[in-house]
């Protein structure tokens, strides 16, 4: 305003003035703009300290994960609890992006830190992370997770929320199946359904059998033509490459997606973890 009064006026006083105004004003959104990206990279640190700093040991299964947030910090989550001599593996996507997401897989880590001290069923573990994770959660929002227990013997119960199905390779046959077992996600009305259509899904795994454990960040990957990763390129990456290590698949999988993707910009957080049988002598 003082600008154009100055430059209609011819008065330079003014139009110093309105010069100077814009720029104090630009100042301070520069000076808000950075104090924001040092708070996100401050979160950004916090959160991968909560998360896991290397795969667990175990001496039935080979175990690697990945973990890639689209934004600072993601929504993704990935934990692992050992207990009895028993290893308990989840897996977890919160609905969006963000600092929102952030914040409540911190709250679903803390619940399922004292629920995997409190029960060793793996139903009343999910059962009750509902129970505790829904009360506060906002509308808009909701978990969906597979957790995947193995015993001491190697045996594996599995149980899947809502979540994508897990990709099985069975050495034997070279194929790959879909574990698609019932449930919902957390955070929605269900009316009590969430308890009653539960799945516990029991499997028997070989030596050189493969466990893929992901998100729908994987598959709905785009790259600049819009198109999307999809499932069927992720089990073809397992199928060629089921002889490597769990380390060696992850960093094939990791480069495919890569590759796919180009220079588009990440749409979600990419997470997954691979699980290999392996021979007990081994």
């Amino acid at each position: 305003f003082f600008f154009i009064v100055g430059y209609i006026q011819v008065n330079n006083f003014y139009m110093f003035f309105g010069f100077v105004i814009v720029n104090v004003l630009l100042a301070f959104e520069v000076a808000d703009k950075l104090a924001t990206k040092n708070e996100l990279d401050l979160a950004r640190k916090i959160q991968n300290t909560l998360l896991p700093q290397e795969s667990p040991k175990n001496k039935n299964y080979s175990i690697s994960f990945s973990y890639e947030s689209a934004r600072e910090v993601g929504g993704d989550y990935i934990d692992f609890f050992a207990k009895n001599g028993n290893e308990l593996i989840v897996i977890g996507d919160i609905s969006g992006k963000g600092i929102a997401a952030a914040l409540y897989m911190v709250r679903v880590q803390a619940i399922l830190n004292l629920l995997t001290d409190t029960f060793d069923d793996l139903k009343e573990v999910v059962v009750n992370l509902k129970k505790y994770f829904s009360t506060k959660l906002s509308r808009e929002f909701f978990l969906t997770l597979t957790a995947v227990k193995i015993f001491d013997d190697g045996k594996i119960n599995m149980i899947r929320a809502g979540h994508p199905p897990v990709l099985y390779f069975k050495k034997s046959s070279n194929e790959i199946c879909e574990i698609n077992s019932k449930g919902m996600g957390i955070g929605f009305n269900d009316k009590g359904l969430f308890e009653k259509t539960l799945e516990v899904s029991e499997i028997e795994v070989e030596t050189g059998d493969i466990l893929l454990l992901y998100t729908d960040g994987i598959t709905e990957a785009m790259n600049e033509a819009k198109m999307q990763y999809g499932i069927d390129r992720m089990k073809k990456v397992i199928q060629n490459n089921s002889e490597k290590t769990v380390e060696e698949i992850k960093e094939k999988l990791n480069r495919s997606i890569k590759a796919f993707v180009g220079q588009a910009d990440p749409n979600d957080d990419i997470t997954f973890i691979l699980l290999k049988k392996e021979n007990h002598s081994s």
